[in-house]
Order: structure tokens, then C-alpha cells, then sequence
């Protein structure tokens, strides 16, 4: 028998046509941390949408001018019912004076109960398939329906709804089929979802994916709103090493999370920064955090740019993969780096220190060319899943195209051939040859000032910076 507890929040809101408004919740949570595995709980897992699909999404709905729109379930978590008995006693204020000391058996799940997450998410699964939606192997979270000729499309996060239509009447017609079985809080067209703001522009045929208000949020935590802006995250060649302690005066750990957040949600241009920061998190000094306020003043000077889908966009995926051969100074190591475009705009982008260290620059590109391909096999995988429920004529198929500046890659990647020089290289990294063989990929030459890729691996001057940044179409 576990203790429940009353949790008070504040909650600020915009509504649909951009009011604002404040409400005051209270909410009896259950007390988790003393749950017990084999007792109160078996699993916890429950998945979410991930970031790609939901930029994915976007570029599908841009290049085909579909209806987007957005709904919240209330209370969302109370939905869930519980396959263990769980025993909690009377609330704060709620106690039966009757019978004080009986305790309640909870049937349903409760915020802050361990698997609550997991057993709210069959709801919605289990809901949405008996209206005939099918989900996608690739995307647990990801639903649709061709009825009657029009396809409809909708993205679970927990609590919120991504509904995607080719008309409003279906949109309309999920909502209806959603508000009877739920719960529901109508958001109207889609503004807003875990924090990216959407703009979008019918004229233009654009939709727009950006953090303008998250950032500003980070730069007023670590009081640098009024910096002056630069050009580059990094500058060219900097050097860091790593420090013996930590000064816990200046807050490293926290700008680099923060910041995280929004290289992950829209902006790939951070990605190579907030690698290399991270890599000082155990040990920085006065320098990292001169680094830290450096592209504080960046983010300060790009806080309007975003990822900006095209309406009549080709649904082809293409990607570019790219390394700094031993650009670590003191492991010596390489840095991965590859973007995934989706029509014209950027969907997917890594940027990352390779696990070995890379002899040559061949090899170097080898390994950040497998690590290009695994998430290209990804996204194929969800575009084909999409295209078998009905998004065919939405989605260009074929190989994905991925563009590498090494002609010894490419030409190592299709000639299974071993010699004295590359036969040490780990067989895990061989997937690209798979790949290629069973045409789920193909490879390009692309020449190096053309490389997406290359801001992922390497600070860059302004003038290449903004080009490739500008052929990311983060606007």
C-alpha cells in the first residue's frame, strides 16, 4: 500500500487564436518512487513520436497542402487501466471519516504511477485501430487511413495529437470519432507541439518548424538576452582540453542541455558545437564556458531561423555524409557528421565522435558514411511502411542517394575488395555495403564545397557556414 500526494501547478496557455490565458491545477499524483518492480509494476516502456517523423510529417503535409492540425487529451494518464493491483491510501483532505483506515484499490492509473505511460498509450493504440488506422513498424506512434480516397494521418506524443488530412472534412471526421471516446481539448490548426512553434504561410505553400521562444528562454536563463550576435557557433580551430576539476561557479552542464534541446528540435547548424561542448562536462574551466557565451551570442543572432518545408516539394530522400579526420586533438579521433534532407529541407542530422580512431581519411569517411546509411535505412523503412498504407502517391520511391567528397569511400563502399590497409576496419561498419547491394542506397561524388554535411564535423568561417546552413533551407 503506497501514499498518493497533491501536486499544485500554475499553467499559462495560448489558446487557438493566440490569447493568452492562466488556470491553476491541482493534481493528486501517486507516489512511484516507492513502487516495486514484480509488485506494483512489470514494464514501463511506452513510446513516443520521434523528431524526425514529426519533421517528416511536415514536409509531406507542406509538398502536398494538406490540413494540419493539433488536439491534447485531458488527463490524459487517468485513461490508462491497471493490470496489477495497486493500493493507495486516503488523500490529503478526501479521508473518509467513516472509514479511516480503509485504502482505495486503484483500477485506473494515476499521474506519477510507474507504468501509467505505458498503459495510457494502449488506449489511444488500441482506439485509433479500431476506427481502421494501422500504425507503421518503423513508428510505433505514427497512424493512418485512406478512407474513401482521403487519407488521414495521425501523430501520437503522449498527450498530444498531430492530425494530418488531405481535406478538413476528414479532419473534422477523426476529431468527431476522438472528442466521443476521449476527453479532447481542440487545438485548431497546429501552432504549437513539445515547444517547436509552426508557422505556417497557405500563400507560399511553406510551413515552418523553429524554437524563436524556447532560445530566447535560454538566453534570459543564462542572462545573456542583450550579447551581441555573431555568425558561427565556434570559432575556427578552436582548441579546447579537458580540466582536471569542474568550476561549479559556471553553469557548463546546464547551457549545454539547455541548448541541446534545440539543436535536437530544429537546428542542425548546433549540432557540431554541442558535440564538442559536451565532451567538457565532467572537467571545464574558464574557457569552456568563453566557448559556451561564444555561441550563446550565435544562438542570440539566430533565433528566428528554423526548418522551412515546401509546398510541390519532390518526397525524395537524399543524404550527405562527411568527417574531420582526427579532429579531436587529444584522442585523435574522427568527427561523424551527415544530414538527411527530405524533399528540399533537412529531416534527420547527427554530428559525433567516432569510437575508434581512423588511420586515414578514407576510413574516417567510411565510418561516418555507415552511421549516414543506418539512419537512411531508417527513414526508407518509415517510407515505405507510410507508402504501403496508402501515402504511394505522396512519397518518392527508389534508393536514397547519399552524397560523400571521398572518391576512395565510395569506391571502397562498392568493391568488397580487402588489402593490408583496410581489413582491420570493424565489420560492423561494412553495413554500407549491404546497403548498397540490395539497392536501399546509392553513392555520389559530391564535391566538398558542396558537402551538406560539412558544418556537422568542423567549425566552418561565416561565408561557408551560411551556405551550407542556407542549403539545409534553415531560413
Amino acid at each position: 500500500m503506497l501514499k498518493g500526494k497533491w501536486v499544485y501547478e500554475v499553467i499559462n496557455e495560448v489558446d487557438k487564436n493566440g490569447n493568452n490565458s492562466t488556470r491553476h491545477e491541482a493534481r493528486l499524483c501517486f507516489m512511484g518512487n516507492r513502487q516495486i518492480k514484480g509488485l506494483h509494476f512489470n514494464e514501463t516502456f511506452a513510446p513516443v513520436a520521434k523528431s524526425t517523423t514529426i519533421r517528416c510529417i511536415l514536409a509531406i503535409t507542406a509538398a502536398n497542402g494538406w490540413e494540419l492540425h493539433e488536439m491534447d487529451v485531458k488527463t490524459a494518464f487517468l485513461n490508462g487501466d491497471l493490470d496489477k493491483e495497486v493500493y493507495m491510501e486516503q488523500p490529503e483532505g478526501y479521508v473518509d471519516t467513516t472509514y479511516p483506515d480503509k485504502v482505495y484499490r486503484l483500477l485506473q492509473a494515476l499521474c506519477e504511477l510507474k507504468q501509467a505511460p505505458r498503459m495510457w498509450y494502449a488506449k489511444p493504440d488500441d482506439f485509433l485501430k479500431s476506427q481502421g488506422f494501422d500504425n507503421i513498424d518503423a513508428e510505433a506512434c505514427l497512424y493512418l487511413l485512406m478512407d474513401d480516397g482521403e487519407i488521414i494521418i495521425v501523430l501520437v506524443y503522449v498527450d498530444d495529437l498531430l492530425l494530418v488530412a488531405s481535406s478538413l472534412a476528414a479532419i473534422q471526421k477523426i476529431k468527431k470519432a476522438l472528442h466521443k471516446r476521449f476527453e479532447m481539448k481542440d487545438l485548431g490548426e497546429a501552432k504549437v507541439i513539445l515547444e517547436l512553434e509552426i508557422r505556417r504561410d497557405k500563400a507560399l505553400g511553406t510551413v515552418k518548424l523553429s524554437q524563436g521562444k524556447y532560445a530566447a528562454q535560454v538566453l534570459e536563463i543564462f542572462g545573456m538576452e542583450e550579447c551581441n550576435p555573431l555568425g558561427t557557433p565556434l570559432e575556427v580551430g578552436l582548441h579546447l582540453v579537458k580540466a582536471d576539476g569542474s568550476d561549479d561557479k559556471r553553469p557548463h552542464r546546464e547551457a549545454v542541455g539547455s541548448l541541446m534541446y534545440l539543436m535536437v528540435g530544429t537546428r542542425p547548424d548546433l549540432a557540431f558545437a554541442i558535440g564538442k561542448l559536451s565532451r567538457f562536462v565532467s572537467g571545464y574551466g574558464k574557457e569552456h564556458w568563453a566557448a559556451i557565451k561564444r555561441f550563446l551570442r550565435y544562438v542570440k543572432g539566430s533565433m528566428d531561423k528554423g526548418l522551412v518545408f515546401d509546398k510541390n516539394s519532390s518526397c525524395v530522400l537524399q543524404g550527405f555524409s562527411d568527417s574531420d579526420c582526427a579532429g579531436d586533438h587529444e584522442t585523435r579521433r574522427s568527427t561523424t557528421g551527415f544530414t538527411i534532407i527530405f524533399g528540399r529541407s533537412t529531416v534527420r542530422w547527427g554530428s559525433k565522435l567516432q569510437k575508434t580512431v581512423a588511420l586515414s581519411t578514407m576510413e574516417a569517411d567510411y565510418m561516418a558514411l555507415c552511421e549516414a546509411s543506418k539512419e537512411a535505412a531508417w527513414l526508407k523503412k518509415l517510407m515505405q511502411g507510410a507508402a504501403s498504407q496508402g501515402l504511394r502517391t505522396a512519397i518518392s520511391g527508389g534508393p536514397i542517394h547519399i552524397k560523400v567528397d571521398n572518391s576512395g569511400c565510395t569506391d571502397f563502399s562498392k568493391n568488397p575488395v580487402e588489402h593490408k590497409r583496410t581489413k582491420h576496419i570493424d565489420i560492423r561498419y561494412h553495413f554500407v555495403r549491404e546497403a548498397i547491394t540490395t539497392d536501399k542506397g546509392t553513392l555520389e561524388h559530391c564535391a566538398t564545397d558542396d558537402m551538406v554535411a560539412d558544418p556537422m564535423t568542423k567549425e566552418l568561417g561565416k561565408t561557408k557556414h551560411n551556405k551550407h546552413v542556407e542549403n539545409m533551407r534553415l531560413c
